[in-house]
C-alpha cells in the first residue's frame, strides 16, 4: 500500500509536493494553536512550550530508530543552535499571545514576518530596498494598523507580543530555508527539539506546576502536532520555492477563524480578516516581485529563504 502511494507522490512535480506539505503544515500548526489555547487555562505558556518541545521529539523517533546516527550529521550545527534559541523565544511569545486573545488575530498579525525579513535583508545582507519592498512594507503596516486599530482600542499586550514574535519567526524561517539545502527535514526537526528542550526548561522552572489528568494527553498531542508541523514546513521548503507555496499559508487565517469560532466561540472581527488579507497580499506581492527579479537575471539574496 505504501509503495504505490510513494510512487504517486514522487510522480508529482516538486511544486505540487511542496504545496501538499504546506497545506498539511497550515492545518497542523492551527491544531497546535488550539491546543495552546486549551492548555493555557491550566498551565503557564512557558511550561507549555517546554512540553511541546519535549513531546515533539516523539515525531522523529521512528526515523531515528530506522536511520540511526545518519540524521545527526550536519555541517551547520551553529545555525541549528542559533535557530533553536530564536525559535524558543518566538514560541514562548506566541503561546503567551494565544492565551490573551482570539486565535485569528494572532495569525493575522503573524503574517508580517516576511516583511520583517525584507528589512533584515537590507541591513544584514546589504541588499537594496527596492520600490516593491517599500510598497509591500507600507501596505503590510497598513494591514497591521487595521488589525490593531490603535486609535480605537489601543495596542494591547497581545499585539506587541505577536509583532516581536513575527520578527523572531522571520529569522527562524530564513535559517530553516538555508539549512534545508543540505540537511533533511528530520535532521532539522531533531536539532530543533534537542536544542529547544534545554532552553525552554529554564523559564518553565520559574512557573512550574505539574500537569494533571487529561492535561497530559493534550500536551502530548501538542508536541506531536508541533513536531509534525515542523517536518511538513521543512519538507515544503525543500520541495519548492516560497513563491509557489506561500499563497497556501493564507489558509492559516481561514482555519484559525473557523476553529476559533467552533471550539472557543471566538468570532473574528471584520477588521481582523480585512487586515490579515491586506498583510498577506503585501507578502505575496513582494515574494512574486523578488521571484521575477531572480528570473530576470538579478541576484537576490532574499528570495525563498525569507518566507
Amino acid at each position: 500500500m505504501i509503495a504505490p502511494l510513494r510512487h504517486l507522490y514522487l510522480s508529482l512535480p516538486p511544486t505540487a509536493r511542496g504545496a501538499f506539505f504546506m497545506l498539511i503544515a497550515t492545518l497542523v500548526f492551527t491544531g497546535t494553536q488550539l491546543c495552546v489555547k486549551r492548555l493555557g487555562t491550566e498551565l503557564h505558556p512557558f511550561e507549555i512550550a517546554f512540553f511541546r518541545n519535549t513531546f515533539g521529539l516523539l515525531v522523529v523517533m521512528p526515523a531515528l530508530l530506522r536511520g540511526g546516527h545518519y540524521y545527526f550529521r550536519t555541517s551547520k550545527f551553529h545555525l541549528h543552535a542559533l535557530r533553536g534559541l530564536m525559535q524558543a523565544g518566538a514560541m514562548m511569545l506566541m503561546m503567551t499571545a494565544l492565551t490573551l486573545g482570539p486565535i485569528a488575530e494572532v495569525v493575522a498579525l503573524s503574517y508580517i514576518s516576511p516583511l520583517y525579513a525584507s528589512i533584515m535583508a537590507v541591513f544584514l545582507l546589504g541588499e537594496r530596498m527596492s520600490w516593491a519592498r517599500w510598497l509591500a512594507l507600507g501596505i503590510g503596516l497598513a494591514g497591521v494598523m487595521i488589525v490593531l486599530r490603535p486609535d480605537v482600542s489601543g495596542i494591547g499586550l497581545q499585539g506587541v507580543l505577536v509583532m516581536v514574535f513575527a520578527l523572531l519567526w522571520a529569522c527562524v524561517v530564513v535559517s530553516v530555508k538555508f539549512v534545508s539545502r543540505t540537511d533533511s527535514s528530520v535532521t532539522i526537526t531533531l536539532y530543533m527539539g534537542l536544542i529547544m528542550v534545554p532552553i525552554s526548561i529554564i523559564p518553565a522552572l520559574f512557573v512550574w506546576a505539574w500537569p494533571e489528568g487529561s492535561t497530559w494527553f493534550w500536551l502530548v498531542v501538542l508536541g506531536v502536532l508541533g513536531g509534525l508541523g515542523q517536518l511538513c514546513l521543512a519538507q515544503a521548503f525543500r520541495e519548492a520555492d516560497a513563491t509557489a507555496v506561500l499563497p497556501i499559508d493564507f489558509l492559516s487565517l481561514i482555519w484559525a477563524a473557523g476553529f476559533g469560532y467552533l471550539f472557543f466561540a471566538e468570532v473574528p472581527s471584520v477588521w481582523t480578516l480585512l487586515g490579515g488579507t491586506v498583510i498577506f497580499a503585501a507578502v505575496v506581492f513582494v515574494t512574486w516581485w523578488e521571484a521575477r527579479r531572480r528570473t530576470g537575471g538579478q541576484r537576490n539574496h532574499l528570495g525563498p529563504e525569507t518566507t
